[in-house]
This record gives C-alpha cells, structure tokens and sequence, in this order.
C-alpha cells in the first residue's frame, strides 16, 4: 500500500497493578480513511434532512455523493486493516460528529444521555482496539 505502519504502544494497569504493553501498527494512511470515511457519513446524513425523503434534488445528490465518498474511502480503510475493526472505528466516528453536526449546524438538543452514549461509543471503540 506505500503507506508506512505508525506504531504506537500503549500501557494499562490491570486490577493486580500489573502493567500491560499493547500495541498496533495500524497505519496512519488507514485512519485517515477511517474517520474521513466516518466524516463523509456523518455529513450526508446532515443533508438527509434538507432532501426530504430524497424529494429535492440538490439535496439529495448531495447525501448521495458524501454517501458514495464515504463508502469509497471506508473500502480503502478495509484494504489494509480488518473490515471488523475499520467498520466499528468509524461507526464510532461517525455517531460523535453526528451529534456534533447535529447540535452545532442543525441546532439539535443534546442532553445527558446523548453525551453519556457519545461516551460509551467511545470507550466501546476503544476496548475493541485493544483486542
């Protein structure tokens, strides 16, 4: 792929105060993909709402093609790390800029239980990272 591997080696405490090294090699051209897949998602879902069930045209080409680049650059994600993996970091991704596009652009409510959700995506992500 003529991307080079960025290693990163991270240590967490087990209950018994062991420490535990863990590390991946997962390349920074691959979460690039990921989260500009993740962001082009997130984007066509914002325009969802302009197109009116796909009735407006202008919007609904827009979903379409945020869609279509989304998927684009998520299959070259896949190309280099595990489709489990990529899919469930971006899915990640993409539910936290959502909120986000939908509280800051969209002026979408957000309460506590939004942000306690956002929260437990993310440490969802996070633990799947580490297997």
């Amino acid at each position: 792929t003529g991307i080079p591997p960025m290693p990163w080696t991270s240590r967490l405490t087990d209950d018994a105060g062991m420490q535990i090294a863990l590390s991946s090699t997962q390349s920074a051209g691959t979460l690039l993909f990921i989260a500009g897949g993740s962001v082009s998602f997130s984007i066509g879902a914002a325009f969802m709402k302009a197109s009116h069930g796909f009735s407006r045209p202008v919007p609904s080409a827009v979903v379409a093609g945020f869609f279509l680049a989304g998927a684009i650059l998520l299959s070259r994600a896949v190309m280099t790390d595990s489709m489990a993996s990529a899919v469930v970091i971006g899915l990640g991704i993409e539910a936290v800029v959502t909120v986000l596009i939908g509280a800051f652009v969209l002026g979408d409510s957000v309460r506590a239980t939004h942000l306690l959700g956002m929260a437990l995506i993310v440490a969802g992500v996070g633990v799947l990272r580490l297997m």
